[in-house]
């Protein structure tokens, strides 16, 4: 795997998924159940993969791959990150799996994906999409990479993701450091504008912290801790927003994430 060059943004996101591999798999517990979720959409009987080899994009520890696995036991899945040492963790949780050899580990910005020769038969991405800058152009790149029939399964936080911290911000006149998500209902307008029969569900999980400092080590612990916006809060605002949070939540702060599952299928 050779290291790659990004944008300062793009190294920024890389560095800080990077050094934070190993907490990740440990704390990321949204980001695993998730993946099971999202898998569940192949489920139905609607869903029938044509032939041809997977592409997963943000393949962080390997939650993801590990259900593609499970469920396309004899499919080759291209698994990629933009963090070698995401891709290295990944492989080494999965190199034990029977299928191991059916996975091949590639350093990739999934923004930039080139377009095969062969069309995948599906592409898959949990909780990656937030970090693009170009969301709905993005998606509609991966559907060019994708077969006539073939699936895309995305999971991402939209911005209905957390109303509380959003909320008490505004009660306290701070700024609002956390980064964008993106408007799952406007991209749903422009995908469903491509040719694709579309299935999205959205579904809200909580976790509990005991104050605003935890929130947000909760947040470097899994990587996500880059800041994109150039906002940060001082010492005394983040007490400031803490005991306003933790009178209005008793002795627990609930953090509510908004997630969006699609499973998206090219019909051209």
């Amino acid at each position: 795997m050779l290291s790659l060059s990004f944008s300062s943004n793009k190294s920024q996101i890389a560095d800080c998924f990077g050094q934070a591999a190993a907490t990740y798999h440990q704390f990321a517990t949204v980001q695993k159940a998730g993946a099971k979720h999202l898998i569940s959409l192949t489920e139905s009987d609607l869903f029938q993969l044509p032939q041809g080899k997977l592409l997963e994009v943000g393949c962080g520890t390997g939650f993801l791959t590990q259900e593609l696995v499970n469920r396309f036991r004899e499919r080759s899945i291209l698994a990629t990150d933009l963090s070698l040492e995401m891709l290295a963790f990944c492989q080494s949780q999965l190199c034990s799996l029977p299928e191991h050899n059916h996975i091949t580990y590639q350093q990739l910005d999934g923004e930039l994906l080139p377009i095969p020769a062969e069309p995948y038969a599906l592409i898959a991405s949990g909780f990656a999409l937030q970090w693009f800058d170009r969301p709905t152009t993005t998606i509609d790149r991966w559907l060019s990479a994708i077969q006539p029939g073939g699936w895309l399964l995305i999971s991402f936080p939209t911005d209905r993701s957390f109303p509380e911290w959003r909320q008490l911000c505004q009660q306290c006149g701070l700024p609002l450091t956390l980064n964008p998500l993106p408007n799952a209902d406007g991209m749903l307008d422009k995908i469903q504008q491509f040719p694709v029969r579309c299935f999205t569900t959205e579904i809200v999980t909580q976790t509990a912290h005991s104050d605003a400092i935890d929130f947000l080590k909760s947040l470097k612990a899994i990587g996500a801790g880059a800041s994109l916006t150039g906002k940060q809060l001082s010492t005394r605002q983040l007490k400031q927003l803490s005991d306003r949070w933790k009178s209005q939540n008793y002795d627990t702060m609930i953090a509510s994430h908004s997630i969006a599952y699609w499973a998206i299928q090219r019909i051209d």
